[in-house]
């Protein structure tokens, strides 16, 4: 046998046997739902919501402008309430509003005692008349997989009557 020929030979049984190192072994659906999890969870260095009035802002604190924003929009709306009250009521109330992956914010849920829902029967409709009015966000961004998602906010307004 020449030399040439056992080379080749050689060099056929070791490709042969080197090919399992080439193909990816096949992932069990426990590891990738590992793997999707982790990609959920929020890191600092994630994209939270924001306007473009925060763009200026340092990223760590553009989750305060943002929210600022929003209480501010809500707070303004409740000081043009005329609220009449018969003792002092100091209470809060929670808001769960949702920004989807185009900037759209929507009011989920509102989070309210049964002293503020007899103060202020018509607060949900309020509320929701509102965020209609706040102007388009910037979607939030995990920027482990480069992709715009959704986020909920919980938000509380502090109530406040003489």
């Amino acid at each position: 046998m020449n030399a040439s020929r056992f080379f080749l030979i050689v060099v056929s049984m070791l490709l042969c046997s080197a090919c399992e190192y080439f193909i990816e072994p096949k992932k069990s659906p426990e590891t990738l739902e590992l793997q999707v999890e982790a990609a959920k969870e929020w890191t600092s260095n994630d994209e939270f919501p924001s306007f473009t009035e925060c763009d200026s802002f340092l990223p760590e604190d553009q989750q305060h402008c943002f929210e600022n924003i929003i209480l501010d929009h809500f707070y303004e709306m409740l000081s043009e309430q005329n609220i009449v009250v018969r003792k002092s009521v100091q209470d809060t109330v929670y808001i769960n509003l949702h920004i989807d992956t185009l900037g759209v914010i929507t009011l989920q849920h509102v989070e309210k005692t049964e002293a503020v829902a007899s103060y202020l029967p018509n607060l949900d409709s309020l509320l929701h008349e509102r965020v209609a009015t706040l102007p388009k966000a910037h979607p939030a961004v995990k920027t482990n997989i480069g992709k715009k998602v959704n986020a909920t906010l919980r938000l509380p307004i502090v109530i406040s009557a003489n």
